[in-house]
């Protein structure tokens, strides 16, 4: 049987949908991220599905402050990838969340 720990807590979820990202471009920003030292110790989930072109992201944050924080490291690099969003991002918070 799967262990699971459900809480109900002050994390946020964030959903982003772009015009144009691929996994390649996905890729290359993740790797970007990783090499600049980007604080992702408070990202609980990041998933990114959808159609190739046109990939979504979804993730899970422990605050809105630890986002925000994180924030300023991808944006440049998403704006020199060419990635474009085609809506703002969906900040929600999470009432349950089950790992």
């Amino acid at each position: 049987m799967r262990s699971t720990t459900s809480r109900s807590v002050a994390v946020i979820a964030i959903y982003l949908t772009t015009e144009n990202m691929t996994a390649e471009r996905h890729a290359e920003g993740r790797r970007r991220l990783k090499e600049a030292g980007t604080p992702e110790e408070a990202m609980k989930l990041h998933s990114v599905f959808g159609e190739e072109g046109r990939l979504q992201v979804f993730d899970i944050w422990e605050s809105q402050e630890a986002f925000d924080t994180f924030l300023g490291y991808p944006v440049p690099i998403l704006e020199d990838l060419g990635v474009n969003l085609s809506a703002p991002p969906a900040i929600v918070r999470v009432v349950d969340l089950v790992q």
